[in-house]
């Protein structure tokens, strides 16, 4: 009985530490702004949004952390920087589901 209890408790620990898969969901916002010069428009605003998801085998608070990683903001300069548009930004929000 004791070596029952035992291999129970030994399996209890072993799964209490297995990977698991976690689904990383990521939203892509691209923010193009608008540009007008001398009242004409060379840019309209646009923005865009995209999503995606991809699985993480791994213990919780790594696979929380691999797919937070994914998150990001940038900048592009604007084509009309020079006549002072301002960037493009994406801006990438990833989370586990």
């Amino acid at each position: 009985m004791k070596t029952i209890f035992s291999l129970a408790i030994l399996a209890t620990l072993a799964l209490t530490s297995c990977k698991k898969e976690y689904t990383c969901a990521c939203t892509v916002t691209v923010h193009q702004p608008e540009f007008s010069y001398q009242g004409q428009v060379y840019q309209e605003e646009n923005t865009t949004t995209s999503s995606s998801s991809t699985t993480i085998k791994d213990k919780k608070d790594d696979a929380k952390s691999t797919c937070e990683a994914g998150s990001a903001k940038t900048s592009t300069p604007s084509p009309y920087a020079q006549a002072g548009a301002e960037p493009t930004t994406t801006t990438t929000t990833c989370a586990i589901k």
